[in-house]
């Protein structure tokens, strides 16, 4: 029974492990998944001049993940009836979203719909560049920390159950 329940603490560690890196694995993909919106928005507006409901509306279709949810938030806000300002559309769009990822999207809520082609190229450029700066740092600790996040806690539920015993 004993060496039932050092296993089971053991397994307990390893599983807290696994989910510590699946964090820092969805952070990555979350990012990756934000940088690829902003580019194809970018596109889309400089070739295009796609409308911002039909823009989003099109994404909402193509991108899977936390971005397909953020374009499809804002196609349904943009297309509802009650014309809220962009600004405030986007901020509840990106509301669901890390404080980090929200950081580097929030300046777009006051750019999109209401400048010029040009400009709205650019501030997505500039958001794209952070959200690609801020992929690359994920992907650091995921690659630096990843192993220690699963064996760390593995070894002193280990620990822990010796001790136990």
């Amino acid at each position: 029974m004993r060496l039932t329940g050092a296993a089971v603490l053991v397994l307990a560690g390893l599983l807290a492990g696994l989910s510590a890196e699946e964090r820092l694995r969805a952070a990555v993909r979350r990012r990756e998944g934000l940088g690829l919106m902003l580019e194809r928005m970018a596109f889309e507006l400089e070739r295009f001049k796609t409308t911002l409901p039909a823009l989003f509306g099109m994404l909402a279709g193509q991108l899977e993940g936390e971005a397909g949810a953020l374009c499809r938030r804002t196609a349904e806000s943009l297309t509802a009836p009650d014309r809220r300002p962009m600004a405030d559309i986007w901020a509840d769009a990106t509301a669901p979203l890390p404080e980090a990822e929200r950081a580097i999207l929030a300046p777009l809520g006051h750019v999109l719909g209401r400048y010029g082609a040009d400009e709205q190229r650019r501030a997505l450029e500039s958001a794209r560049a952070a959200m690609e700066r801020a992929e690359s740092e994920a992907g650091l600790a995921l690659q630096r920390n990843g192993r220690m996040y699963v064996g760390v806690p593995a070894a002193a539920a280990a620990v822990l159950a010796v001790l136990l015993l």
